[in-house]
């Protein structure tokens, strides 16, 4: 296992449950709107959600387990 939490992420989400070419894909749209534009969160709910999926993957662990 890779010690970098978001490789491992990344492996899991391509391996079990996503096309490599949309996660390519999402990760094309994600790089030209970060550089371009300014995040806007229409889904308050799906924001907050992310936020929080983001710092379980920055710490390395979910607040439950799989």
């Amino acid at each position: 296992m890779s010690p970098d939490h978001l490789q491992v992420f990344l492996y899991i989400l391509m391996r079990d449950y996503l096309p490599a070419g949309t996660v390519r894909g999402v990760i094309k749209e994600h790089v030209w709107r970060t550089n371009s534009l300014t995040p806007l969160f229409t889904n308050q709910h799906l924001a907050a959600m992310a936020f929080e999926y983001a710092e379980d993957i920055r710490r390395g662990h979910a607040a439950t387990n799989p």
